[in-house]
C-alpha cells in the first residue's frame, strides 16, 4: 500500500477498447485467482518452469508482481469495493523474481554467482489475450520499482518451444553461462526503464528546471533569488559543480556539489569521523579519463585534505525520481580525491529520492542542528559487495581490523565459549571458505574466537533449549572485510517455537504442523550478532540479501536483547515482530515469556519500501502513556522512525512482576496493573529503537522547539509529547528541627521526644521501645523546606534565601521500583525494629503495609494512617474489605483514619524522628517513626509544572487538551493522569478511568494522522492508524479497553481487579469461593458480558 502502482495504457485491437493496465506487488489475497490463472496454463507453465507452489512464490519471491485490467473493473461497475482497489478478479499476469535462478533448472554447482543487481523470473503466468501487453507492463514495473535492478534473467530447458511465449520477446540469449539443457536468457533495463544521461550544466537549463523547483522547494520564494538556479550554474568552479539529468535535450533534475563547506561546523554535532579509515589512502588512483562512459567530463577539484563533499541542491521530476542514484557517480567523477558525499536535509522534510542511498550520521549527543546529516561514500557505490562465508585463513586478520576499529557501531559483547563447548564435532564445508558448526573445526572455531571477547557476543540459544549450528558470514569489499555476521540456524521445531511466541505470521506463514518436503528444504536462521562497517550500512540490504541466497534461507530473524544496542540504521532493514502474550499460571506450568525483540527478514520484505521518519519525536515520561505511544509508533511495519527519544528520570521502566515467581520485597511492596506483561517490554525492541535520556524536563521554549533538562542538556524538537503523570508526594508540611546537643526541655516537648533526641545526640540511636502514643509534639523550632528521601526529589529549588531544601532522611514517596530499593536499603541500615508509618489511601497503601512486613518488621512497629474515611472502599468489595481489615488486625497493625499529614520532627542531619497529623482543625500527637511512606495524593511534578507554566500552556488544574490530544501548541501534545479534556467537551471524566496503554495508542495514531510527518503520504498514514477511533457525542475518544489493578495484600493473598470503563450496566453477579481463603465475583451484564 506504500508503493505506487504503475500504469500502461494499449487499445485493443479486437473491440477498439482503450486498456489501462495496472501493476502492483502481489499479496496473499490474490492466490485465489492466481491459482485459477495458473490453472489454464498449468501444463505450460510446468514445462518451462518446473513445479512451482503458488503460495510460497507469492509469499518467499523477492517481488512478486500481478498486473490487472482496470478497465474491465470499470466496466463490471465494482471500482469502489475493495477487490477492485486491488485488482481483484481481473488480474491478467503473474510475474515472480527471486534474486538466485530456479534450482530445479540450475543446480547450484552449475547457476552463476548470484549478483544483487539482478534478479531471475522463477514464475510468469498470463491472460492469452492481453499477455504482450501484461508481461510488458509487469518488466516496467520491475525496473521502475528497484532501480538498482539491471538486468532480469529467464532459465528455461532447451526443449521447450519460446515462440509463443510473449515475455521472451524482450528478452536476448546471453552467451555466458550457457548449459547443453538449459536456456538462459536476459533482459536489459535500457529497454523499459533507461538510466538518465547526466552532463554538466549550462544556463540555458534554467527555463526547464525552474518549474521543478519551484514545485519541490520548500524554502519561501522571497528567502533566494529570482534566478537562483541560474546563479547555482553560473558559478560553477573547480571546486562547485552542476550536473543535470538530459532527457531528449530537456533537463530533468540537477544536483550541485561542492568541496568548498564549512566541515568543521558539520563535525562539531555530528559523528562523521565514525566513517572515516584509519588505514585509508590519502589519495584515489590515478584521475580518471577526460570523458567517462556517461559523457561527463572529469574536472579535477582543488586539492584539499578533507575528502568529503557536499549537496548543495537536488531536484529531480517526479516522473524520473526513480533514477535519482544515476547523479552519485558522476558526481565522484568530477572530484577523483573525495570519498565521501552529504547531503543536509530539514528533519521534517519529506523523504528525498537520494536518502535511500545514503547513511544517516549520528549526532554526537542530542539533534541541535536544524537539519539531518546524511553521508554516502565512494566504496559504498560499487555494484555490491561480495558476501561468503567466513574463512579463517583469508578474512581472520581484516575482521580483526573492523571490530576493533568500530566497537561502537556493534553489539554489546562477550565470550562464545559456552555456545560451542558442548556441541559435537561434524565436518562441512562451505561457499568461499570454511564454516563453523559447533566446534567440529578446533582449528578455525579457537581462531575465529579469539576476535569474539570484548566484540561479539553469541547467546547460548536463540530458542530456549536448542544449540543449532553457527554460521558466520562476511561482507568484502575489495579483499577488505566491511561486515561479519553470526546466525544459528533454526529447526522447524525452534521456528514454530517462534511462531507460537511472535507475531511472525504478519510477514511470514505459520509452518505445517505436518511437514512437508518444500517447508523441510525450507531452511531459517537467527542472527546473533553483526558488526558492520559504518560507511556500508547504506549496502546492508545487499548484505542480508546475499546471505539469504548464500545460505538458502527463505527467512532471517534477528533477535535484540534488551541489553544490546545495535545500530538503528540496521534495524530499519528489519520489520519488528510483536510478541504474543503467553497464558501465566500461578504454579509456573507455562512457557517462560521471550526476553528479546524479535525482528524477521524475508526476499519479499527486503525488496519492498519503507518510508524513513527523521521527525525528532520526544517523549517526556517514562509513564505507560508514553512507553505505549512509542511501542505503537515502532509497530508500524513499513514506516521506521530513527530520531525517537525518551526523557526519564530513571530511563525506561522495569518489567511488571511475574505472578508465578514469589512476590519479594523488589517486587511486591508496589501494585501492578499488568498494561505490560511479563517480557513484554523487552519484547518491544524499544530499548534498541530508541535513544533515552536519563533527566528532567525543566524547561520549554516553543518558538525555538526546544526543551531544557535538569542536566543541562538541549534538545530540539520537531513533536513533544508530554506524558509525565502524577507522582506521590507530600503536601509541603512544616519541618521542625529537635535540637540534639542539647536534649530539649522545653514544656512543649513530650519527655520521651526529649529522651528520644539525647539518645540520638549520644549515637545510641532512637530507642525503638518508646511507644509512638506517648509522643506529643509542639511547635519548637522554626520551620524550614521539606524534601523527600528517594532520588526523584534529591535535589530541589532554591527557599529564596541561596539555600537549598533540606533533605529529610527516612521519608519515601513509592513511585517506582527505584524508590522501593532505597526504602529497602535504607530500612536495613536501622539498627534494631524501626517504626514505620505508612500514609496514604487505595491498594498502594496496602500493599506498602505488606512489604515493609516482609522485610521483617514487626506488625506492632507499622501503622497505616489513612487520608479517606474509609481507605477499605477501594476494594469496591465487603467480603475483601473485612479480609483485608482481619488481616491488619491479625498482624498488629494499628489503622487510623481520616488523618492528614501536617508537619515533620527531624533530628540533626536530618533524621527523621516524629510526623504529626491533623484531623480537621484539630492536630494530633506527634507519632514517633524512623520511616515514614507517603502515598497519600499525587501531585503533578514541580519541575515539569513549571517548565508547562513558563512556556504559557493552558493548565487549570491539569494540563488541558482537545479531543485529539494537541495543547494550544500544535507540535505539543500531552496525555495521561496529568491531563483533562478543555471545557468545550464537557467532558468531566478524568483519564485515570481509562487504560493507560489504550491512552497511549491512541495518542500515537493522533500524532501520525495530524499530518506532521511530510515523508509518510497520507494513503500510508491512513493504512497504519487503521480505522478511526469511536468518539462520544462530545467528539472525545471512546475507550474500550478495561482497567486492572492488583497487589500482594496483608497475609500474603493475591488480589487482581479488573473492570470495564464506563457507568455499570444492569446484571448478576457469580461468586466462588473456596477453603474462605479464595473468592472469586464476576459481574455479568443481560447481555452475558463480564
Amino acid at each position: 500500500i506504500y508503493q505506487h502502482t504503475h500504469t500502461h495504457s494499449t487499445t485493443d485491437d479486437m473491440s477498439s477498447v482503450q486498456r489501462r493496465f495496472v501493476a502492483r506487488r502481489a499479496a496473499l489475497d490474490d492466490a485465489r485467482e492466481l491459482s485459477a490463472l495458473l490453472e489454464r496454463s498449468r501444463r505450460v507453465a510446468a514445462a518451462r518452469f518446473g513445479v512451482v507452489d503458488l503460495p510460497s512464490l507469492i509469499e518467499l519471491s523477492a517481488l512478486p508482481v500481478v498486473v490487472y485490467d482496470s478497465t474491465a473493473l470499470q466496466s463490471a461497475g465494482r471500482s469502489s469495493s475493495r477487490s477492485s482497489r486491488r485488482g481483484g478478479g481481473c488480474i491478467v499476469c503473474f510475474l515472480a523474481l527471486y534474486c538466485a535462478p530456479s534450482a530445479q533448472l540450475l543446480p547450484a554447482q552449475q547457476a552463476p554467482q548470484c549478483s544483487p543487481s539482478a534478479l531471475w523470473v522463477h514464475l510468469c503466468v498470463a491472460d492469452q489475450l492481453h499477455e504482450q501487453q501484461a508481461t510488458k507492463e509487469a518488466l516496467q514495473y520491475v525496473f521502475r520499482q528497484h532501480p538498482d535492478c539491471d538486468i532480469v534473467y529467464i532459465a528455461m530447458p532447451r526443449d521447450v518451444p519460446t515462440k509463443d511465449f510473449a515475455l521472451l520477446s524482450a528478452f536476448k540469449e546471453t552467451a555466458a553461462a550457457q548449459l547443453p539443457t538449459v536456456r538462459i536468457m536476459q533482459c536489459d533495463r535500457h529497454s523499459f526503464a533507461p538510466k538518465l544521461q547526466i552532463r554538466i550544466s549550462k544556463v540555458e537549463d534554467h527555463d526547464d528546471l525552474v518549474p521543478i523547483f519551484d514545485k519541490q522547494s520548500e524554502i519561501d520564494p522571497r528567502v533566494h533569488e529570482q534566478f537562483y538556479v541560474a546563479k547555482l550554474i553560473q558559478e560553477q568552479d573547480a571546486c562547485s559543480k552542476a550536473l543535470v539529468a538530459d532527457v531528449g535535450g530537456k533537463a530533468v533534475g540537477i544536483l550541485c556539489v561542492t568541496s568548498r563547506f564549512h566541515v568543521d561546523l558539520l563535525r562539531e554535532h555530528f559523528e562523521l569521523d565514525a566513517f572515516l579509515d584509519t588505514d585509508q589512502p590519502a589519495a584515489m588512483a590515478s584521475t580518471r579519463a577526460a570523458a567517462t562512459d556517461d559523457g561527463v567530463p572529469t574536472e579535477t577539484a582543488a586539492d584539499t585534505t578533507e575528502p568529503w563533499l557536499c549537496v548543495t541542491l537536488f531536484c529531480l521530476s517526479d516522473k524520473y525520481a526513480h533514477r535519482a542514484c544515476d547523479f552519485l557517480q558522476p558526481a565522484f567523477d568530477l572530484f577523483p580525491k573525495k570519498q565521501f558525499l552529504v547531503l543536509t536535509e530539514p528533519y521534517k522534510a519529506a523523504q528525498s529520492p537520494l536518502l535511500q542511498y545514503f547513511t544517516p550520521v549520528p549526532v554526537r549527543k542530542f539533534p541541535v542542528a536544524a537539519h539531518a546529516a546524511f553521508v554516502l561514500t565512494r566504496r559504498a557505490l560499487r555494484a555490491g559487495l561480495s558476501v561468503r562465508r567466513f574463512s579463517n585463513d583469508t578474512d581472520m586478520q581484516s575482521v580483526s581490523n573492523l571490530l576493533l576499529q568500530y566497537p561502537f557501531f556493534n553489539i554489546t559483547m562477550a565470550d562464545m565459549d559456552s555456545t560451542c563447548a558442548s556441541k559435537p564435532a561434524t565436518a562441512s564445508s562451505g561457499v568461499g571458505g570454511s564454516s563453523i558448526t559447533g566446534s567440529r573445526s578446533e582449528h578455525s572455531l579457537t581462531s575465529f574466537r579469539s576476535l569474539i571477547p570484548g566484540v561479539i557476543e553469541c547467546r547460548v540459544s536463540a530458542v530456549p533449549g536448542y544449540n543449532g549450528p553457527l554460521r558466520a558470514y562476511v561482507a568484502v569489499d575489495e579483499s577488505r572485510v566491511v561486515a561479519v555476521a553470526v546466525i544459528e540456524e533454526l529447526d522447524s521445531l525452534q521456528v514454530q517455537w517462534l511462531h507460537e511466541h511472535y507475531e511472525v505470521d504478519s510477514y511470514v506463514r505459520m509452518p505445517s504442523v505436518e511437514p512437508t518436503a518444500s517447508s523441510l528444504a525450507q531452511k531459517n536462521a537467527m542472527i546473533l550478532r553483526i558488526a558492520m562497517h559504518p560507511a556500508f550500512m547504506m549496502r546492508a540490504a545487499n548484505f542480508f540479501t546475499s546471505i539469504l541466497a548464500v545460505g538458502s534461507y527463505v527467512c532471517l530473524y534477528f533477535q535484540v536483547p534488551p541489553e544490546a544496542a545495535p545500530s538503528i540504521n540496521l534495524l530499519r532493514n528489519f520489520f519488528l515482530a510483536p510478541a504474543r502474550r503467553q497464558v501465566q499460571r500461578f504454579d509456573g506450568k507455562h512457557d517462560p515469556a521471550p526476553s528479546f525483540a524479535l525482528f524477521v527478514l524475508t526476499n519479499r520484505l527486503q525488496h519492498e519500501m519503507k518510508l524513513s521518519v527523521h521527525n525528532r519525536i520526544i517523549v517526556v515520561g517514562a509513564s505507560t502513556v508514553g512507553i505505549s505511544c512509542i511501542d505503537t509508533l515502532l509497530r508500524i511495519p513499513y514506516i521506521h522512525f530513527s530520531n525517537i527519544f525518551l526523557v526519564s528520570p530513571n530511563g525506561l521502566p522495569p518489567p511488571e512482576p511475574d505472578i508465578a515467581v514469589p512476590l519479594t520485597v523488589d517486587n511486591g511492596l508496589l501494585p501492578w496493573r499488568h498494561y505490560y506483561h511479563v517480557n513484554e517490554l523487552e519484547s518491544t525492541g524499544i530499548a534498541s529503537s530508541i535513544r533515552v535520556v536519563s533527566s528532567k524536563l525543566v524547561a520549554i521554549d516553543r518558538e525555538r522547539q526546544e526543551i531544557r533538562l535538569k542536566n543541562g542538556e538541549i534538545l530540539t524538537y520537531d513533536q513533544l509529547v508530554l506524558c509525565v503523570g502524577m507522582q506521590y508526594s507530600a503536601a509541603a508540611p512544616v519541618v521542625t528541627t529537635a535540637p540534639v546537643a542539647t536534649p530539649p526541655t522545653s514544656a512543649h516537648v513530650s519527655p520521651v521526644l526529649a529522651a528520644a533526641a539525647a539518645a540520638a545526640a549520644a549515637g545510641g540511636g532512637v530507642p525503638h521501645s518508646q511507644s509512638s502514643n506517648a509522643l506529643r509534639g509542639g511547635r519548637i523550632s522554626t520551620s524550614t523546606s521539606f524534601q523527600l528521601d528517594d532520588d526523584e526529589y534529591s535535589d530541589g529549588d532554591d527557599t529564596g534565601d541561596g539555600k537549598k531544601p533540606a533533605k529529610v532522611r527516612g521519608v519515601f514517596a513509592l513511585n517506582s521500583l527505584a524508590d522501593v530499593g532505597a526504602l529497602s536499603r535504607y530500612v536495613r541500615t536501622l539498627r534494631g525494629s524501626p517504626k514505620v508509618v505508612v500514609h496514604g489511601s487505595g491498594i498502594i497503601a496496602f500493599t506498602a503495609v505488606q512489604g515493609i512486613h516482609s522485610m521483617g518488621i514487626p506488625g506492632g512497629n507499622v501503622a497505616l494512617i489513612s487520608d479517606v474515611e474509609n481507605p477499605y472502599a477501594c476494594f469496591q468489595d465487603v467480603v475483601v474489605e473485612a479480609k483485608v481489615e482481619g488481616q491488619l488486625k491479625a498482624i498488629g497493625v494499628r489503622v487510623d483514619y481520616p488523618q492528614v499529614l501536617s508537619k515533620l520532627v527531624v533530628l540533626k542531619g536530618n533524621r527523621l524522628l516524629g510526623a504529626s497529623f491533623s484531623q480537621g482543625d484539630a492536630e494530633q500527637a506527634v507519632r514517633h517513626c524512623d520511616v515514614l511512606v507517603l502515598c497519600h495524593r499525587r501531585a503533578f511534578d514541580p519541575d515539569a509544572f513549571k517548565a508547562i507554566n513558563d512556556s504559557c500552556l493552558v493548565f487549570d488544574g491539569l494540563q488541558v487538551i482537545d479531543a485529539e490530544f494537541h495543547t494550544q501548541d500544535p507540535v505539543i501534545f500531552a496525555a495521561g493522569s496529568f491531563t483533562k479534556y478543555a471545557k468545550r467537551y464537557h467532558d468531566p471524566t478524568p483519564m485515570t478511568r481509562w487504560n493507560s496503554r489504550e491512552i497511549g495508542i491512541h495518542l500515537a495514531h493522533e500524532l501520525l494522522a495530524g499530518g506532521a510527518f511530510a515523508a509518510v503520504p497520507p494513503r500510508a498514514r491512513s493504512h497504519a492508524c487503521g480505522e478511526p477511533p469511536r468518539r462520544t457525542p462530545s467528539g472525545t475518544i471512546r475507550f474500550d479497553c478495561p482497567n486492572a489493578r492488583g497487589g500482594l495484600l496483608p497475609g500474603g493473598y493475591h488480589y487482581y481487579h479488573i473492570e470495564m470503563t464506563g457507568a455499570p450496566a444492569p446484571g448478576k453477579e457469580v461468586v466462588t469461593t473456596a477453603n474462605d481463603t479464595n473468592y472469586c465475583r464476576l459481574f455479568i451484564e443481560r447481555l452475558g458480558k463480564v
